[in-house]
């Protein structure tokens, strides 16, 4: 449970509107995941993600990813 809140918790800043900058923000969130583990993360936090990333990122975030 405490490598979860921590993972939580690291990832939050990442998900906020200015930390979709390009290819360095896509690397930091990208390991953060890879880290914990994709198939740890739970749904409800991997929709939180994606939908954070598509209300968010401009076209350089999606052309580095």
């Amino acid at each position: 449970q405490a490598r979860k809140d921590s993972f939580i918790t690291d990832v939050r800043p990442l998900l906020q509107p200015s930390a979709f900058g390009g290819a360095r923000a896509i690397n930091n969130l990208v390991n953060l995941i890879d880290d914990f583990g994709s198939e740890e993360v739970e749904p409800a936090l991997r929709m939180e993600i994606l939908t954070k990333i598509c209300d968010n990122a401009a076209n350089h975030y999606f052309r580095a990813w």
